[in-house]
């Protein structure tokens, strides 16, 4: 998911990783474990769309998302997303 809020200067990405999957309904029947939330200033023009392109080409690394599956801290999941 993505939104713009009026009153944020930046752009923040919000990353959860469950412990247990959730039914979100998805094509493939699969539950849902990593949820990457984009929100961005309300004029921002291109940002969040970068954001969204760098999440899309992460997530379609089956190596990258199983690594990220078994991170275990904050700063390991903070070092895999700083080689983004």
């Amino acid at each position: 998911p993505h939104t713009k809020v009026d009153g944020i200067k930046e752009t923040q990405v919000i990353f959860l990783k469950l412990k247990n999957g959730v039914d979100f309904s998805a094509s493939d029947g699969k539950k849902i474990d990593l949820i990457f939330s984009i929100i961005a200033p309300e004029n921002s023009e291109s940002d969040h769309l970068l954001i969204l392109s760098s999440i899309s080409n992460f997530i379609r690394k089956k190596k990258k998302v199983d690594r990220l599956r078994g991170l275990a801290t904050i700063n390991e999941i903070q070092f895999l997303f700083s080689k983004i």
